[in-house]
């Protein structure tokens, strides 16, 4: 009983040391920022943990999908399912407008009149 109370405070010693220099790092970098305007430094020690379980859900999954099939396939079904939550938020906005009977149809509508230059 004694030994893994042993082991598990010299676990929870190291990664507290581990987060330290991790924290101490991050925070050394300029372009991070610095002190507590610090949004990484926030996701990192888990001070607003909604947005750090949502960070840290996504890139699991993100690095699981990797392990189990090719980072093309990933990319490209994240790309399609990215289109079609676009696709079906547009069909939701032009049948509420419908339904409303107002001019607001397509929500997209201040990005497609925007001049596209390729240079």
């Amino acid at each position: 009983m004694e030994i893994s109370v042993r082991k598990e405070n010299a676990l929870y010693a190291c990664l507290t040391r581990l987060q330290a220099l991790l924290l101490s790092w991050v925070s050394s970098k300029m372009w991070f920022g610095s002190g507590e305007d610090c949004a990484l430094l926030g996701l990192l020690d888990w001070s607003r943990p909604k947005e750090s379980t949502i960070v840290f859900s996504v890139v699991l999954v993100f690095l699981l999908a990797v392990r189990y099939v090719s980072l093309l396939s990933v990319i490209g079904n994240l790309s399609l399912a990215l289109i079609s939550a676009t696709m079906a938020f547009r069909i939701y906005k032009s049948v509420l407008a419908a339904v409303n009977k107002s001019g607001e149809g397509n929500p997209f509508k201040v990005m497609v009149k925007r001049q596209l230059y390729v240079h």
